[in-house]
């Protein structure tokens, strides 16, 4: 940034407090001016040049769930406040948790193509940009439900009722009928 303003006066120089570049994954945050001084105040004549000085203040924490649209991904603690949104200080603890989607079962969270992961939950400590891949897997279709209950009896015939309770499909009951052997 460069502008002309009268000799001797005194510009004001600001700077964003905290910055992410997310082609890298590293949040940053403002220091100083450079020179630094309490007041700036321009010369006579000429120029002078002023440089933000900006330090690594987070790793970015990227997720995603496979297959696609299966789950999502929860970071727990959240970053703090002052910086930006999945960006964590080095040495933070951290614990990912996948959510599956209706149908689907949580299943392991990798830190990165080759990182050595676990089950969800998994909590690891960041010490840079991190990538967390988590899988999800089917859930099982549910056993069938059927209640039977003894409506009565004449002679040899016994009558039962069967209730589905609603994950059987219809049509899908068979009943095998014993003859009971003599003596």
């Amino acid at each position: 940034v460069s502008a002309t303003l009268p000799a001797g006066s005194a510009p004001r120089l600001s700077a964003s407090p905290t910055a992410l570049v997310a082609s890298t994954g590293l949040g940053y945050r403002f220091n100083n001016w450079t020179p630094a001084g309490p007041a700036v105040t321009l010369p006579a004549s000429g120029s002078v040049t002023y440089t933000a000085n900006y330090a690594v203040a987070c790793f970015l924490v990227l997720t995603e769930v496979q297959p696609a649209g299966s789950g999502t991904i929860t970071l727990s603690p959240a970053s703090p406040a002052n910086l930006p949104a999945n960006c964590y200080p080095n040495g933070s603890a951290i614990t990912a948790t996948i959510v599956p989607a209706a149908g689907r079962l949580a299943g392991t969270i990798q830190p990165g193509a080759a990182g050595t992961g676990g089950l969800s939950p998994y909590s690891f400590t960041i010490t840079g940009p991190t990538l967390l891949v988590g899988t999800t897997t089917a859930a099982p279709a549910p056993a069938p439900n059927v209640n039977w209950a003894f409506v009565s009896r004449n002679g040899l015939t016994a009558v039962f009722r069967a209730t589905n309770n609603g994950n059987l499909p219809a049509n899908n009951l068979r009943i095998n009928a014993l003859t009971p052997s003599p003596g």
